[in-house]
């Protein structure tokens, strides 16, 4: 749940892979790995990171279910009076 950069940064590496094996002119290559070197400095809760990895708000909310849904139980132990 709270792990979200992780599959993330696998995709980098997945990326980086496809760039050092794809035939392309030293321009596109010096391009191509400036730009993900780019992604990797980049914070995972970044917006244009999150829409890179395909997830809109909801899809970063539903990344936290879990951690969601444990605030939302502990607060209906601790203030029963707004359940």
């Amino acid at each position: 749940d709270g792990d979200a950069g992780g599959g993330e940064r696998d995709e980098i590496g997945e990326l980086e892979e496809k760039i050092a094996k794809t035939p392309m002119s030293e321009e596109a290559r010096t391009k191509a790995e400036a730009e993900v070197k780019k992604l990797r400095q980049m914070s995972p809760m970044s917006a244009k990171a999150s829409l890179l990895a395909g997830l809109d708000e909801i899809g970063e909310t539903l990344q936290h279910a879990g951690d969601i849904s444990r605030f939302e139980e502990q607060r209906k132990l601790s203030q029963p009076w707004l359940a």
